[in-house]
């Protein structure tokens, strides 16, 4: 007959009960590892979607430009009215559906993430006076979109250049979330 061993081979219940707290710890750790990466997946998508809308009504200035060369001698005729009315209208993203909505801020429906533009129009004027008609571009001067290169802008091309700020808000989770595009429009029409 064979002797009995005394101690066997399995896990007592202490044991268990220690992995299956590590274990546990171990899933939590990454569920949160998991909601933190989804929440910054889903605002890095809200952030894509307004630079797209900042760029289209970049769009929009430049397309009202292109009308103003064919049918008026001023260049930036209608450009407060085209700001206006992007300031004045949201765009809204469904979730379920990936569908856009147009309307005036604060009556889309509730299921519509809102995206509110702002364009902030401002022409270009630089006092290049004496004493110092060349107007440096160096650290002490005052606006860096006044210089191109270390060449300060004459008051001739300044009266043809608008500064556009367009800044698009929203709230993602309860925090409010914005992107800002700046650039410059120009008279540029060509003569040929």
């Amino acid at each position: 007959m064979k002797k009995l061993k005394r101690f066997s081979r399995s896990f007592s219940l202490i044991e268990a009960v220690i992995a299956c707290g590590i274990l546990m710890m171990a899933s939590a750790a990454t569920a949160a590892v998991a909601v933190v990466s989804i929440h910054g997946s889903v605002v890095n998508k809200h952030k894509a979607q307004a630079t797209m809308l900042a760029q289209d009504a970049i769009s929009q200035l430049i397309m009202q430009r292109e009308k103003n060369y064919q049918t008026s001698d001023n260049w930036d005729f209608g450009f407060v009215n085209k700001q206006n009315s992007i300031n004045n209208i949201c765009i809204g993203y469904k979730f379920t559906n990936s569908s856009y909505g147009a309307g005036f801020c604060g009556t889309l429906a509730s299921d519509y993430l809102e995206f509110k533009r702002i364009v902030t129009l401002t022409k270009m004027s630089f006092d290049c006076s004496p004493p110092n008609p060349a107007c440096p571009c160096d650290s002490s001067f005052s606006d860096p979109f006044a210089c191109v290169g270390n060449t300060a802008l004459t008051p001739d091309f300044s009266d043809k250049t608008y500064k556009v700020t367009i800044e698009v808000k929203w709230s993602d989770y309860g925090q409010e979330q914005s992107v800002k595009i700046i650039t410059l429009l120009t008279d540029y029409k060509p003569k040929y």
